[in-house]
């Protein structure tokens, strides 16, 4: 069986995501979803700081088709300055639930 294709910087990701946001353990507030009604998979060169560092580095070891939670720490995240369009607040810890639809 041929292997699927890696997540390798520069490389376009498809991937199906929700975030959370970690208040304790296992207690999350979600904060957005490509799942979501009107919303469609999200696209963008991996490796690149395109999106969240924690979220880059954790796509980085993915192959296609592979779902993976991805926890990121505040530092990996938004950090001090939170994210307050998507009422993340600072130094949050996030998890992402992640599915690698493609790899271009």
């Amino acid at each position: 069986e041929a292997q699927q294709p890696a997540a390798e910087p520069g490389k376009t990701v498809r991937i199906q995501c929700t975030g959370f946001i970690v208040h304790a353990a296992k207690i999350y507030t979600k904060f957005w979803s490509t799942r979501d009604a009107g919303q469609v998979p999200f696209e963008f060169r991996v490796g690149q700081g395109k999106v969240v560092k924690g979220l880059d580095d954790g796509i980085l070891q993915m192959r296609k088709g592979e779902k993976k939670e991805i926890f990121c720490s505040p530092e990996n995240a938004y950090g001090a300055t939170g994210f307050p369009a998507w009422n993340i607040p600072p130094y949050s810890a996030l998890k992402y639930d992640v599915e690698l639809l493609d790899v271009k």
